[in-house]
């Protein structure tokens, strides 16, 4: 009997003493949930938003054209994330066939292409780069920002652990976040600064 009622006083202390942080947790979990589901992110953007992106985009970004730019915000705009090879050759017609062929291979994605897509999916949700992806940030709140950018960075499939909280609130506190995101993770991934992204 003795026995009998220590081991009930003793689960009923053990169970009053985890079932608080239980329930915290849970609770904790749910504002969570629910704080990250009021953030709502801008999924279209006028014509004159989109030319402002653009050309906003293409100072950050001159190695890539305007029209590849431009091709990128309607492709995240309908919710398609993925990267189109991007090529600046051209055709020439006293290349042989395979040498062209060769030439126009797709070598991975460049740091320019994945700063670019990051820059495009945060000031789509942001809603627009007038004055800036810097103005829009400040605008909008960084947490916001962050969270946009956290999302961007997983539908690209830049996901691992190398980018850190710490890495985002520097990046966001500068011109194109995108970029030097990219950048980080060129320095850090399977084949550092060769200038592309490797998976």
């Amino acid at each position: 009997m003795k026995k009998f009622i220590l081991t009930t006083l003793a689960g009923v202390s053990l169970s009053s003493a985890i079932s608080p942080t239980i329930l915290n947790v849970s609770a904790s979990e749910a504002e969570n949930t629910s704080y990250h589901e009021n953030i709502k992110y801008q999924q279209s953007l006028t014509e004159t938003e989109i030319n402002h992106l653009v050309k906003e985009l293409s100072k950050s970004y001159p190695s890539l054209s305007d029209e590849y730019l431009r091709q990128g915000i309607y492709k995240q705009l309908r919710g398609d994330y993925t990267i189109t090879p991007y090529s600046q050759v051209v055709y020439n017609p006293n290349i042989e066939k395979t040498e062209a062929f060769r030439a126009l291979g797709w070598q991975g994605i460049t740091v320019d292409q994945m700063g670019a897509f990051l820059d495009t999916a945060l000031g789509i949700a942001l809603g627009g780069a007038v004055g800036g992806i810097a103005a829009a940030i400040k605008n909008r709140g960084k947490h916001e920002a962050k969270s946009a950018l956290r999302d961007a960075m997983i539908k690209y499939g830049l996901v691992g652990g190398i980018v850190s909280d710490a890495v985002l609130d520097f990046a966001l506190n500068l011109t194109s976040p995108g970029y030097h995101v990219a950048k980080y993770w060129d320095r850090h991934d399977r084949v550092p600064n060769n200038g592309r992204i490797n998976f």
